[in-house]
């Protein structure tokens, strides 16, 4: 085989591991790219017990409340509610 054939076969079997790396990584990472859930979205997809997720949205009016050193209040996106 020629050099430049060697060389042909070792770009082309470069780019395809490279390929399937980068989908194995981009399919593991799928649900943790997201910098935050929305109260609706967390509706949607329910989650495992004991998963840490970050939630984003605006505090509804009057629904804080302390309680000691703990403080509850609801989160709302304008379509849906989540007490936190």
């Amino acid at each position: 085989m020629k050099p430049k054939h060697q060389r042909l076969w070792f770009v082309a079997f470069s780019l395809v591991c490279l390929s399937v790396s980068s989908l194995l990584i981009m399919t593991a990472f799928r649900d943790n790219i997201v910098f935050f859930f929305t109260p609706s979205e967390l509706l949607s997809h329910p989650l495992r017990a004991g998963q840490l997720v970050r939630l984003g949205g605006l505090v509804e009016a009057g629904s804080v409340a302390k309680e000691g050193v703990s403080v509850r209040f609801r989160i709302t996106d304008g379509a849906a509610t989540v007490p936190v």
